[in-house]
């Protein structure tokens, strides 16, 4: 099984662009942002660990792989799933009334038309 995940990774004595190399050429994390804040190189991506591979496991392949090239840098990981949550709605459905959508779309004084409204007789 496969679960997507945002993954935040952070490093001190790593170059940004090594760090970014070496989460999406060997782990195929798709990067969304990277940079450094006060010494800290990060990389950020979205990507899937898969067959059931728990986060920790994959937080030590990941620290293993920049460690090769880096001995002394300190890395560690953010997983945040992205995986459907269930959720509860409550409250009146408000995808049936086409009027009520005309009308909040209508707002800000275009519901008249030269003083008439624009909804009479309908």
């Amino acid at each position: 099984m496969s679960r997507s995940y945002r993954l935040e990774v952070m490093t001190r004595g790593v170059p940004i662009k090594d760090l970014a190399r070496i989460m999406t050429a060997r782990f195929h994390w798709n990067e969304l942002d990277r940079g450094e804040y006060r010494g800290i190189a990060y990389f950020v991506g979205e990507g899937c660990l898969n067959c059931g591979q728990p986060e920790p496991e994959a937080h030590q392949a990941m620290s293993e792989a920049i460690k090769i090239e880096y001995p002394a840098a300190l890395v560690a990981t953010q997983w945040t799933c992205l995986e459907p949550r269930p959720y509860t709605i409550y409250g009146d459905d408000v995808s049936v009334s086409d009027k009520l959508l005309i009308q909040t779309t209508m707002k800000g004084g275009a519901e008249t038309n030269n003083g008439q409204d624009i909804f009479a007789g309908h």
